[in-house]
């Protein structure tokens, strides 16, 4: 030993080496120690476990892990070298295996989190990426990396947990989750988000829940994204919702404070709270209506005298009048019918309350003339129920009525008119005979004359009676036996009365009888039938050969009830001769006109094509640009025949054509004044539905040329529309007192100044419509379609 020292000492490169040398052990020791305390703590053993198991498996270990390198398994040999602590060589052995994954893992245990978390995304391994960031607190791209792999709601509810409320909302929003991104975006403080979500679910849920007035959840959202907007001043947005979808309470709430009464005063009538509305209406200084709702406020509590009164305070005459009967109160109910023209209604209300006098005014103005008339004769007015009895067409009654105050003309009037069947008939005659010497009517009269002089010639005794029966012949139409018995009377007395007058205007009659024969009797050979081509009131019409004039006409033959008498006979002739003057290209052109055997025609211009009921019955529509190329025509044939003088009286869609060439063709021009007479009830009100009619000619009164600018508008109404404006059992009423339905109410696309045009036609003033068929034709031509 000495001498190793010694040989030591002697040599210094020796001990140089020597110390180098132990300095290299005591620094492999030392890098054991810190390896074996490293691996102690990677695997959780004891240092002194972790050290001896270095120490005897390390080199058969390592031989493995080489092996298993070499076998490309990589993952195993990754792992061998941990077991020992190869740290490096592991990581080595996993990048080249690939093994991100738990090539991370190995990172992270050795606190190399940043490489760890470019392996992870490396890798893809999103769970252990977000547990990583989360470990770092770096919660904003721990979400990104949650969205960037499709995690929505794990990153949502990432952000909200760690308060990152508008990045959750965001999120929940761009998906589709509104109720959740209102809430989150409430909760952050961002109350303009909040309220628009809260909307967009509510609107979402609203168009896939079925009965949404019975969902008090979904109701609940809408009023919370209302009490938002409310909240950021947006108050027009919240109102807007409201009545979007029907919380009128709380809209006209709203509309109060955005100082919009009106709107308020509509909410509340829609919320059905009319109390809150009348309050409205009365700020609007609008009584009628907050009395009105007043009463419907009553009425609904059963309060029916206190809503009668308001009710009447609102003008609401109608309600007022029925809860005015109820409750027994008939003298005001009776008031109420009155003032809404129902006089009817008045009338039995005034005879329930034992108001017979005033019933009987009631009566007449609702032309309940047999009703009146039985009241007036009961307080002995008989002059007043003789003419109530006479428009009830009461014959009878009426004569003995106008008897008891010596008025004979119209009593004998009225008898005369007795039909024979009637059980007064016999009686009607015995009347007659007695005022027969004072007047004249025919038929009745004659009968009774006839029957009283017998066989006996004229003489001075009897020349009265000869003279009255020459009056009833005339008046009865038959001119030529007048003009024998004004002869036989001027043989007898020269200067009897005005007999010669009475010749020359019998004369005159004759002479025009005469002009009516304007058919020779071969009449029945000048026309071959072709074809019946249709039907109405009016009669059956032909289509025809005019074999002398070798060409095809439409033949009418009318009905024999609208010629019953002369007088109709001859005012037939005059208006067919009339019409025969109109020559125009929108007015069927009438030919001719005469007598075949017993029937009575109208030889016109045959027309191939259809009338525009029948298009309309097949459910054709008209445009609006149809619409007014049919009005310029029919307006520039009623102008034209305005300017004739000649009235139609009778137009509707039934009497207007189009051709196969598409003219519009107006027919029937002034015959319907000849079918007037035969159209009158007991009534005296014109029968059927006369959809089309005037005011004026409903109310009896005379017409102008006025009257066809309003029957033009119904028909421009129902072509445009495809509905008459009035219908039901009181359409009279309504074409004299309903306002006239929008036509935009079926059809948006018609022009406002077509509506307008339409709508003026039938005001029910004839002074406010127009007054010229041509004014019309000038507004027409002015819409651009």
């Amino acid at each position: 030993m000495d001498e190793i020292l010694s040989f030591i000492n002697s040599n210094p490169w020796t001990k140089l080496i020597i110390i180098v040398g132990a300095m290299v052990l005591i620094l492999k020791v030392i890098y054991q120690v810190l390896k074996t305390a490293k691996v102690s703590a990677f695997q959780n053993k004891s240092f002194f476990e972790s050290f001896f198991y270095l120490l005897a498996k390390k080199a058969y270990m390592e031989r493995d892990a080489k092996r298993a390198r070499k076998q490309n398994m990589f993952l195993k040999a990754g792992k061998i070298y941990e077991e020992i602590g190869e740290f490096k060589k592991a990581l080595q052995t996993y990048s080249e295996g690939q093994e991100f994954d738990v090539m991370g893992e190995l990172l992270e245990k050795l606190n190399k989190e940043s490489e760890a978390i470019e392996i992870y995304k490396k890798s893809g391994n999103s769970d252990n990426l977000v547990k990583l960031l989360l470990k770092r607190k770096n919660i904003e791209a721990a979400g990104v990396v949650l969205e960037n792999n499709n995690r929505f709601q794990e990153a949502a509810e990432l952000y909200f947990n760690h308060e990152r409320y508008e990045k959750a909302a965001q999120i929940y929003e761009k998906k589709g989750f509104y109720k959740k991104a209102a809430y989150v975006y409430e909760k952050g403080g961002n109350l303009k988000k909040a309220a628009v979500n809260f909307e967009k679910w509510f609107i979402t849920s609203f168009d896939t829940t079925v009965g949404y007035q019975n969902s008090k959840q979904l109701e609940q959202e809408l009023l919370k994204a209302v009490d938002l907007y409310t909240q950021l001043d947006e108050l027009e947005k919240a109102y807007n919702m409201l009545i979007k979808y029907g919380k009128f309470e709380k809209a006209a709430e709203l509309a109060i404070k955005l100082n919009k009464i009106s709107d308020a005063a509509k909410n509340f009538e829609k919320a059905q709270l009319p109390l809150k509305a009348a309050e409205m209406y009365e700020q609007l200084d609008q009584p009628k209506i907050s009395y009105l709702l007043r009463g419907e406020n009553a009425f609904a509590k059963g309060n029916t005298m206190e809503a009668a009164e308001w009710f009447l305070k609102g003008e609401d005459y109608t309600r007022a009048a029925e809860l005015f009967e109820w409750d027994k109160k008939f003298a005001k109910a009776a008031h109420c019918y009155f003032m809404n023209q129902n006089f009817l209604g008045a009338a039995e209300n005034y005879l329930k309350d034992n108001n017979e006098e005033e019933a009987a005014k009631m009566f007449e103005m609702g032309r309940e003339w047999k009703m009146a008339a039985n009241i007036s004769l009961k307080y002995g007015k008989f002059q007043k129920a003789g003419e109530l009895y006479e428009n009830a067409q009461e014959y009878f009654k009426a004569g003995v009525s106008f008897i008891k105050v010596d008025d004979d003309r119209r009593a004998l009037a009225n008898f005369q008119l007795v039909p024979f069947d009637s059980p007064d008939f016999n009686a009607a005659i015995t009347h007659m005979a007695n005022i027969f010497l004072k007047n004249r009517k025919p038929q009745l009269v004659i009968e009774k004359i006839e029957k009283l002089l017998g066989e006996n010639q004229i003489d001075k005794s009897n020349i009265e009676w000869f003279y009255v029966l020459g009056q009833a012949y005339e008046n009865a139409g038959n001119f030529k036996k007048a003009f024998e018995i004004y002869q036989m009377i001027l043989t007898e007395d020269y200067s009897f009365k005005d007999v010669h007058q009475k010749i020359k205007d019998v004369e005159i009659l004759i002479q025009k009888y005469k002009e009516m024969e304007l058919i020779s009797e071969d009449s029945s050979e000048r026309y071959r039938v072709i074809e019946k081509i249709g039907e109405g009131g009016m009669g059956v019409v032909f289509k025809a050969e005019d074999t002398v004039l070798k060409r095809v006409v439409a033949l009418k033959i009318l009905n024999k009830n609208l010629v019953t008498d002369k007088r109709n006979l001859e005012r037939f002739f005059s208006e067919a001769r009339s019409t025969a003057s109109l020559t125009q290209a929108n007015i069927v052109t009438v030919y001719d006109v005469g007598q075949i055997k017993d029937d009575y025609f109208i030889s016109m211009e045959y027309i191939e094509g259809e009338n525009f009921m029948n298009l309309i019955r097949r459910k054709k529509d008209f445009s609006p640009s149809q619409i007014v190329f049919i009005a310029i025509k029919l307006f520039k044939a009623l102008d034209y025949s305005h300017r004739k003088g000649i009235i139609h009286r009778d137009i509707k869609p039934h009497n207007i054509m189009i051709t196969k060439q598409k003219e519009i063709k107006i027919m029937d021009f002034g015959l319907a004044v000849i079918l007037g007479d035969q159209k009158k009830g007991e009534s005296g009100v014109i029968t059927g539905t006369p959809y089309y009619m005037s005011p004026e000619q409903i109310q009896g009164i005379p017409v102008d040329h006025r009257t066809d600018i309003y029957s033009s508008g119904t028909t421009l109404f129902h072509l445009t529309t495809g509905h008459v404006p009035f219908k039901g059992e009181n359409i009279f009423y309504q074409h004299l007192f309903d306002p006239v339905p929008p036509i935009k109410k079926y059809r948006s696309d018609v022009p406002e100044k077509l509506c307008y045009v339409i709508e003026k036609c039938m005001e029910k003033k004839r002074e406010q419509r127009f007054q010229s068929a041509m004014e019309v034709l000038n507004e027409m031509k002015t819409i651009k379609i």
